[in-house]
């Protein structure tokens, strides 16, 4: 130890000289050797050993026969085929995550073509070779079993490497889940949207036919099978004339021709121009109420509620539901999430302060308190529905008024509130609580 030297900070420090990496790296040099036997270059080392073709016999792999099958129909050069999978004609393999290519040689002596054959499904649009890991249709399957089931990346390698199947690399696979994020997010805003439309034009329809049969109540004479009422006002003899049933006792007196000898005088083969078959009446009236909404109400009622991925008021992420009552299916119309921080943009404003942030999809929407989602979320959720033509009327939810407020101030909308009846119960619940006497008190013993 004293004759060992020591560096500038005052420890010990080998005398030997390190090699690096690429010193301790054999150099092997590739030539091109020529085979006489079936007319094809091949790569040798300098060693004399050929290079390791046989890569794609090690583990397992998920492979889609008829894709298989459909590739090995003829040779892309010769033209002939079918070509035969055996040992010696797969000369290598092409990974693409858990899709891939096989090269597989054509036999054909003239040709000995080397072959691309995928065996997996690629998405529509993308090339048949070299492509990325995102372009077949497996890889988008694992990025969606990512996001529903499985987990993060290590995860994933982990129920691979179980399996015996090759794993994939942590940022290709990150790349399959953003990938299957934007297409579950497509999914998932179309079928709100129709799920908002559904609900609108139900609760249209229930109001408008309760607005009928209030009407209907009103008026003394209607004709059920014609679906006409007399206005207010008619005289004795029209409202006689309307009741079903009543045309025949009418007696008709004076110089007037009463309808059943004008009748009479008609030419007894003429067929009428229309024909109602009451049968139909019901679907007219169906139909009639779609084209001519309710009065009452200009829009629908729906439960709002807000939530936060950590308790208390400084979460970083939020998400509000839209949803549509009870009688309507109890679905979603409309999800808004809500993000404080973007972890990339954080990432390039500590470790590289000064240089412009790189291309990402920013997640980032909010700028303020995590009490503020909620107000904000509610604003731009009923903005939503309004441009995608379903107007929000009735709020269903908690006492927090601060939506109303904004929704006023902001928007110039007059929103309409409804207790829901869970935060009632637990509301009333708190308030009896409240209501309790205190242990020490000498009254708690009464």
């Amino acid at each position: 130890m004293a004759d060992q030297k020591r560096d500038r900070r005052g420890r010990f420090a080998t005398t030997s000289k390190r090699t690096s990496h690429k010193e301790c790296k054999p150099d092997y040099q590739v030539d091109q050797d020529h085979n006489y036997v079936v007319n094809e270059f091949v790569e040798v080392c300098s060693s004399g050993k050929e290079r390791d073709r046989c890569g794609w016999k090690v583990g397992r792999r998920v492979v889609e026969f008829s894709v298989l099958v459909e590739g090995l129909k003829f040779c892309k050069m010769c033209r002939l085929g079918p070509i035969p999978l055996c040992e010696d004609s797969v000369v290598g393999e092409l990974k693409k995550g858990l899709g891939g290519y096989l090269y597989v040689k054509c036999l054909n002596c003239d040709c000995n073509h080397v072959n691309c054959v995928p065996y997996g499904t690629l998405v529509q649009g993308a090339k048949e070779r070299f492509t990325k890991p995102s372009s077949f249709a497996v890889n988008t399957k694992l990025g969606t079993a990512m996001i529903d089931s499985l987990g993060g990346p290590q995860k994933v390698n982990n129920m691979l490497a179980a399996l015996n199947i090759p794993t994939i690399s942590n940022s290709n696979l990150k790349k399959m889940e953003r990938r299957a994020g934007k297409l579950i997010e497509k999914v998932a805003s179309d079928s709100m949207k129709a799920a908002a439309q559904d609900a609108y034009r139900s609760e249209m329809e229930d109001i408008a036919l309760c607005e009928s049969a209030e009407a209907e109540k009103s008026v003394d004479v209607f004709d059920e099978d014609l679906g006409v009422s007399m206005l207010p006002g008619a005289s004795p003899m029209q409202e006689e004339f309307i009741k079903p049933g009543c045309s025949k006792d009418i007696q008709w007196t004076g110089d007037v021709e009463s309808p059943q000898t004008l009748q009479k005088e008609q030419v007894k083969n003429r067929k009428p121009r229309f024909t109602v078959h009451c049968n139909k009446l019901t679907t007219a009236r169906k139909s009639l109420a779609k084209k001519f909404p309710c009065k009452t109400r200009t829009g629908i009622s729906c439960a709002v509620d807000t939530a936060w991925q950590k308790r208390g008021f400084d979460s970083l992420t939020s998400h509000t539901f839209f949803m549509s009552k009870a009688k309507y299916g109890k679905r979603v119309l409309k999800a808004i999430v809500k993000h404080r921080i973007c972890g990339t943009c954080n990432w390039w404003k500590r470790n590289r302060p000064g240089v412009p942030v790189r291309q990402h999809r920013c997640v980032r929407n909010h700028a303020g308190s995590a009490r503020l989602m909620e107000s904000a979320s509610g604003e731009q959720g009923i903005l939503d529905l309004k441009k995608e033509g379903v107007p929000v009327e009735y709020i269903e939810g908690d006492g927090d008024n601060t939506l109303i407020s904004r929704l006023r101030v902001n928007q110039n909308i007059n929103m309409k509130k409804r207790f829901d009846r869970n935060h009632v119960v637990k509301m009333l619940g708190n308030t009896c609580i409240n209501f309790r006497l205190p242990r020490k008190s000498p009254l708690a013993n009464l």
